[in-house]
């Protein structure tokens, strides 16, 4: 049977970015680095003109004299085996699409903006939420 690591692969653009959040001794690795690895899981800091293209700006790139920070994005987010998770800077967020669209949090009637209100009823499925096709 296959091991899936439930804890993520920290990959960045640089050694420098991140290292206020991440505790002294957590190994990363830099975009260039990790080419040719995969991981399970991976958490993605990523520089602005990153998120920025991204978050749909496909001119972000077009001043550049090589095609090298795309490239290495690209290594980047390509090095995932079943999930990509991507940090941002809290001011970057609300330009960016999720699946509520671009508002960063849903709005839901039960007050609760974390949780869709087919999980406050004490459901133990989803099968009466109208985008399941039944069960979990």
């Amino acid at each position: 049977m296959e091991r899936i690591s439930l804890i993520p692969q920290v990959l960045r653009r640089s050694a420098a970015m991140g290292n206020a959040c991440l505790p002294a001794n957590y190994v990363c690795y830099t975009y260039g680095s990790s080419k040719g690895l995969g991981f399970d899981r991976v958490l993605l800091i990523a520089p602005e003109k990153h998120v920025q293209f991204l978050s749909g700006n496909r001119q972000t790139f077009d001043n550049d004299k090589t095609d090298e920070s795309r490239n290495k994005l690209y290594v980047a987010i390509t090095r995932a085996r079943y999930s990509l998770a991507i940090v941002i800077d809290d001011k970057a967020a609300p330009a960016c699409p999720t699946r509520y669209g671009n508002s960063p949090l849903p709005t839901f009637s039960n007050g609760r903006p974390d949780r869709p209100p087919f999980l406050n009823t004490g459901q133990d499925s989803y099968a009466d939420d109208p985008r399941s096709s039944g069960g979990v």
